[in-house]
């Protein structure tokens, strides 16, 4: 913290006086979870899981209860900071959580926490701030802006000239003046801060508040060392100089941070206290009980955190007799820590917890007026909409499109019966158009930004609910809403001739009303989907069918049965279409070619055509005034669901899932020393050295920004001549933030994105010179986000289907052996039967995922492994463990192990076999760890005698350091002189031209990883995506709920089918629901695709499979629900809706249902694929298909010869006349009463009025040819972008 800062005249701004500073007072805390009992006749599972601290990760099980803490007690004096410590599964998180009362203490079945203790705070209602351990920040937004907003939210009673004045003060206190103006996120979430500025930004949200007592969970995850001392530094300021209570986790701490900490809090695995005090206390406590830890030295450690977390952790990876000596060593420092504890006498012991409601009230009283909250929330909303140009111009720009592609679709029909019709389907259009589609993609939108925030912020208390829907509300109606109902208004209601018959007021006011509406109704679709796209989107369709169902389009009103009749008057598109319909119809008479005044012309009336629809002349204010109700409920109904959601402290678990073959995962064959070796040996018989030379690294000039907006290009380059050598061992990249490491591992992996950055240099394999595209196919990578974890898989069987995705076939036999024995390994035995969870459904925790991510990488038979940061996130006892098993594997299996780290302890360091020191993207050592100390020292640079020397190059390196910039350049200058002896730059000259350069690889054949066949890759996958699918509610219901849902409903509506002039209409308007399909497969798509994309693009990375294997399994999988639901679907609408009841119409109902799903999935995959942005592309498909569907025949009857064309590519255009063809042939309808004779009697009238005449064949062939050329169409998309734009 900048110390003039604190002393400067805005002191008082955090200053917390000292009769509201805050002590805190613990006794006999105690969390357990428990499962409520089931009845069921499956085997109780013992409870297993390594890191139940988080909420919601404890595991549901069957024993009775699970100790999370264990009666833990404390006394932390008012402004001091107070270090909670403790290894994986020790509670620091559930401690944390319950001291802030941010878990649910209520005591009902819902609520697998059961809670007991004292806890007491010296103020009744402290003002807390929470720092979580995710940094989430708006996009689009700068540093001051973001802390602007917040402050004028969250201190509604200052001026916003002393929110500047807090806002500077903040600035200078946590060094953050040089990215005041800065864009955290753009509106691709890419984030332009480093970690650390990232979390002194979320520290500085935090201290907008003025707390009294401040959280922090996990503050140092993810930061380098000097960064993690700067940050703690600042908030022991916060501490000692404006006395401030502070309460940390923390998980990897360097001996420096505990020297900055006023207590410590020492937990151990099971939630029990082992120590608490100050640092100087802790190593004279732990003197004293050397007769427990004898094993484990204090002297031993140059950091003493990493000798606490020793003691604390029970060591599973090694053996069962360890594990138990760790056990008892761990129970007895409990015992004693009992025995010794001092604790503040004065305490009145009661259970805070008996009343199940919250240790304080966290509702902020200091809140702004309603109307002011909706000020500033409005003008963050205008900002944010303004600069999201790419959204709005693809909003606007696809609905200009659509509308001027409608218009001219159904530009100016005629007067007679086709035209009638058109002009009817014209105006449903409308509804369609502007209640549905925008509809999906505000539901992608809220999923993907103003949704969470909405979600996060008001749980928070940032704002109220109703103020930011109001305030955005507000915002949207102005820049989307009204701009999108007047372009569409004004264009269709000149093209399709409108204003010789309607008003254009009334016109215009519906569409904006159809599109408030539909607005409404995504975001009530996406509270009750809780936050989930695929679910929302099911709700979305079930929604929609019951509109177009009731709206008396489709099916007529008056026919409607009974017991479905009532629901038009809840149907918003009833009202709208029966408005525009009035509007149009009041006093139209179209073109009779009969004589006039004759019974004939009676059908080319308005008033025939509002009686047949079911609506009276001139209806206009009722349907306008019930959709305005219709638009405030559906964002009232959204916010009251949201206060009701967010109060409801729910936990979602799993529960371990035991594979089928656990007698043959548990046979004990783990120890069979003899089959291990044999799996694990390596084809390659020999080692391997990575020799770099010059390479040179360079952002290539941008099309958009330097060719089209002409701006200056700036070659900025990322690594600047890098020479190294890594050798057999494990290679160590070290630096500081954004020094270039992971750049530089991106290289070595073959990584780099060809066409944006220009790479020059060699790479040399034993002294052979290789190409830059070879580095892919012989590297291992294990990633920071892995996408191989899939959340409902197991950690057994995740490694289980990735061994097959990776092992050669004549392993096959051994892949038990092999994952259990990796398993033990990499310290997962506890967790192996877990489910890996996710952000919404706690599985393990996330150093247990770092682990899996090694373990699967660990597969590969790969003599090169690279790991980007595998320690980050984890304990010093975790991460010890992971470099002790990579040196083995180094040892063991000759590999040649590269991995980045940031905050290595001495313990760890001195393992490395080489290290390679970068600062700004050039090289400042390359060498043996230990021989670095006497090169630093040669250059006059030497730590204190008692710290961590890795912790110490970082600091004199570092940008942040006093003199860190010069010491880099220095050193990177003394670096460039050093011969190391290994190859110099006479030795082997750079190599200019590669393109046609010839490479001798013969004996690095056996490195390259081949991927599987479609022989052998196929079973894995298809099993996985299957079981994928049916572990996952929403997908599995989005596949088949949809079909099985809208099958009923259209019984509902359309049965009992009659032979009355109406139910001419009502086929046509089953035939047209049959189209809608298309959305159906297309929403599924969307809902799974992205997802299994995902996991693919990172696995073809490794090389395992190829795409071919991928579509054809995700069409296999895709196939069986098709066809389920495709019978399910004839079933309602041939037997039970009363079609003809033969075999002909029941099979072509079938077969036409199965081809638009398959059709409207393929299509949906095409841009999927091409487009990584959801949001863009369901706005696209879901246009493009509305098109479709308007287009198909049954609502437009003169089709402009450039849509026919369409029409032809379209497989709507032959479901429709082949459904058509059976539906009305040799069927007879009576006519309206009191007219003797009308123009449709026969189906072969309709067939002819509405051009339906086809060959049944021909239709079959072409929707099959269809369904062919899409597939295959997507599947080239999907490869395209693949091989090519993914480079």
């Amino acid at each position: 913290m900048n110390l003039d800062a604190v002393h400067s005249s805005h002191h008082n701004d955090l200053f917390v006086p000292e009769n509201e500073r805050v002590d805190l007072s613990v006794r006999n805390l105690k969390v357990v979870f428990k499962k409520k009992d089931k009845k069921d006749w499956k085997q109780k599972l013992p409870g297993k899981n390594n890191d139940e601290e988080k909420q919601g990760t404890a595991v549901e099980t069957g024993a009775p209860a699970k100790i999370i803490l264990n009666d833990i007690s404390l006394d932390l004096p008012k402004g001091q900071l107070l270090a909670i410590l403790g290894a994986s599964g020790s509670g620091k998180t559930t401690l944390l959580n319950t001291l802030s009362s941010r878990m649910s203490f209520a005591k009902n079945s819902s609520n697998p926490f059961q809670f007991e203790g004292l806890v007491q705070y010296s103020q009744r209602n402290p003002n807390v701030s929470y720092l979580l351990q995710e940094d989430l920040f708006m996009p689009g937004l700068s540093v001051r802006e973001t802390l602007k907003f917040t402050a004028q939210l969250k201190l509604p009673n200052s001026s916003n000239q002393e929110i500047d004045s807090l806002i500077d003060y903040l600035f200078e206190a946590l060094d953050l003046k040089k990215i005041e103006n800065t864009m955290i996120n753009d509106f691709k979430y890419k984030c332009t801060l480093s970690g650390g500025e990232q979390r002194r930004v979320s520290l500085a949200i935090q201290l907008l508040t003025k707390p009294s007592v401040l959280f922090l969970d996990e503050p140092t995850t993810g930061l380098d060392a000097n960064t993690s001392i700067h940050l703690v530094q600042t908030v022991k300021d916060l501490a000692a100089n404006f006395g401030i209570t502070v309460i940390m986790t923390i998980h990897q701490p360097r001996s420096e941070i505990l020297e900055i900490v006023d207590q410590l809090c020492l937990l151990a695995k099971g939630g029990s206290m082992l120590f608490m005090g100050s640092l100087n206390e802790s190593q004279s406590y732990f003197e004293q009980t050397n007769y427990i830890t004898r094993q484990i030295k204090v002297e031993d450690d140059a950091n003493f955190a990493d000798f606490l977390l020793k003691v604390s952790a029970i060591d599973q990876t090694v053996s069962k007799e360890v594990e138990m000596e760790a056990r008892e060593r761990v129970n007895k420092l409990v015992s004693h820590w009992r025995s010794h504890q001092s604790l503040k006498s004065n305490i009145e012991y009661s259970n805070t917890f008996e009343s199940g409601q919250p240790i304080f009230n966290q509702n902020k009283t200091n809140k702004p007026s309603f109307i002011k909250e909706v000020r500033i929330l409005m003008h963050r909303c205008y900002v944010l909409t303004i600069r999201d140009g790419q959204s709005m111009i693809t909003l606007h720009g696809i609905m200009i499109m659509l509308s001027i592609i409608l218009g001219y679709a159904f530009y100016k029909p005629g007067g007679d019966l086709g035209g009638i019709r058109s002009i009817t389907s014209s105006l449903y259009i409308c509804c369609e158009v502007l209640g549905f589609t925008p509809l999906i993609y505000e539901i992608e939108r809220l999923a993907a930004t103003d949704g969470r925030f909405l979600v996060r912020d008001s749980k928070e208390g940032v704002h109220s609910i109703t103020g930011f829907l109001l305030a955005r509300k507000l915002v949207k109606l102005v820049l989307e809403d009204i701009p999108i109902a007047i372009v569409w208004s004004l264009i269709t209601y000149f093209m399709w001739g409108l204003n010789e018959t309607s008003n254009f007021g009334i016109f215009f006011i519906n569409n904006l009303l159809i599109l408030g509406v539909g607005m409404g109704t995504a975001l009530l679709c996406f509270m009750l989907g809780k936050y989930q796209f695929g679910a929302a989107n099911l709700i979305v369709n079930y929604f929609y069918q019951l509109q177009n169902s009731a709206c008396g389009y489709f099916v007529n009103a008056k026919t409607m049965p009974v017991y479905v009749r009532w629901t038009k008057y809840l149907a918003n598109f009833w009202y709208a279409f029966g408005s525009l319909v009035s509007n149009s119809f009041s006093d139209y008479t179209g073109d009779c070619p009969y004589e006039p005044g004759s019974s004939e012309c009676y059908e080319y009336t308005g008033e025939y055509v509002l009686k047949n629809l079911g609506y009276p002349k001139s209806w206009y204010a009722t349907p306008i005034v019930v959709n305005i109700a219709w638009m405030l409920f559906f964002n009232i109904a959204s916010g009251t669901l949201l206060w009701f959601q967010s109060r409801r402290k729910t936990v979602r678990t799993v529960k371990p899932i035991l594979p089928k073959t656990k007698s043959l995962f548990n046979s004990g064959v783990q120890s069979n020393k003899e089959i291990l070796t044999k799996v694990y040996s390596s084809k390659f018989i020999g080692e391997i050295f990575v020799n770099l030379k010059d390479i040179r690294l360079t952002l290539k000039p941008s099309f958009m920004k330097n060719t089209v907006l002409r701006k200056p290009y700036d070659a900025k380059q990322l690594l600047k001549g890098v020479t190294c050598t890594f050798k057999p061992g494990v290679n160590a990249i070290m630096g500081p933030s954004g020094s270039g490491k992971t750049t530089l591992l991106n290289f070595v992996t073959g990584r780099t994105q060809k066409s944006t950055i220009s790479a020059k240099g060699d790479v040399l394999l034993n002294q052979d010179e290789i190409p830059f595209d070879l580095l892919k196919k012989i590297t291992t990578y294990v990633v920071q986000n892995d996408n191989v974890l899939i959340p409902t898989l197991t950690v057994r069987e995740t490694l289980y289907y990735q061994a097959r995705l990776r092992l050669d076939v004549s392993r096959y036999p051994y892949i038990p052996v092999i994952v259990t024995d990796l398993i033990r390994k990499i310290g997962l035995t506890d967790v192996a039967d877990i489910p890996i969870g996710d952000a919404h459904t706690k599985g393990i925790s996330g150093g247990e995922k770092r682990r899996v991510s090694i373990a699967i990488q660990l597969l590969n038979d790969s003599k090169i492994l690279l790991l980007d940061e595998p320690t980050s996130g984890l304990d010093s006892f975790t991460s010890s463990s992971i470099i002790a098993l990579l040196n083995e594997l180094a040892i063991t299996e000759g590999k040649t192990i590269i991995l980045t780290i940031h905050q290595p302890k001495f313990e760890i360091f001195q393992k490395f076999d080489n290290v390679l020191l970068l600062a700004n993207g050039s090289v400042i050592y390359d060498g043996a760890p230990l021989d670095m100390i006497e090169y630093f020292d040669s250059m006059g640079l030497r730590p204190e005698p008692e710290m961590n020397f890795a912790d110490y190059m970082l600091d004199v390196i570092s940008n942040r350091s006093e003199n860190g910039p010069e010491t880099a350049a220095k050193m990177i200058a003394n670096w460039t002189k050093v011969d190391k002896g290994e190859f110099t730059e006479d030795t082997i000259p750079v190599s200019e031209d590669k393109a046609n350069k010839e490479y001798d690889l013969d004996q690095y054949k056996t490195l390259i990883k081949k991927p599987h066949i479609l022989k052998v890759a196929f079973q894995p996958i298809l099993e996985r995506q299957f079981k994928v699918i049916l572990r996952s509610p929403n997908v599995f219901f989005c596949r088949f709920g949809q079909i099985a849902g809208l099958s009923v409903i259209h019984a509902l509506y359309f049965s009992p089918m009659r032979n009355d002039s109406e139910s001419v209409l009502n086929r046509l308007g089953l035939i047209q629901q049959v189209t809608v399909l298309y959305f159906v497969g297309m929403l599924s798509n969307v809902t799974v695709f992205p997802i299994e994309k995902s996991t693919f693009y990172q696995e073809y990375e490794d090389n395992t499979y190829n795409p071919l294997t991928f579509m054809i399994c995700y069409l296999i999988n895709e196939l069986p629900f098709e066809l389920i639901t495709s019978f399910i679907f004839a079933i309602f609408t041939v037997l039970v809706v009363g079609l003809p009841r033969n075999g002909g119409m029941f099979f072509t109902m079938f077969y036409m249902c199965f081809g638009i799903l398959n059709s409207g999935e393929s299509f949906g995959m095409m841009f999927t694929s091409l487009f990584d942005h959801l949001g863009i592309a369901v706005n696209f498909v879901a246009n493009l298909q509305v098109a479709g569907v308007f287009l198909a025949g049954t609502m437009s009857i003169n089709v402009p010869v450039l849509y026919k064309a369409f029409n032809y590519i379209s497989p709507l255009k032959y479901v429709v006349l082949a459904l058509a063809d059976l539906v009305f042939t040799g069927q007879k309808f009576d006519c309206p009463e009191g007219i003797d004779t009308c123009s449709l009697q026969t189906g072969e009238q309709v067939l002819d009025q509405y051009k339906f005449n086809s060959k049944l064949f021909t239709n079959y062939v072409a929707l099959a040819a269809i369904l062919i050329l899409y597939r295959l169409v997507a599947y080239g998309i999907f490869e395209f972008k693949v091989r090519v734009l993914r480079k």
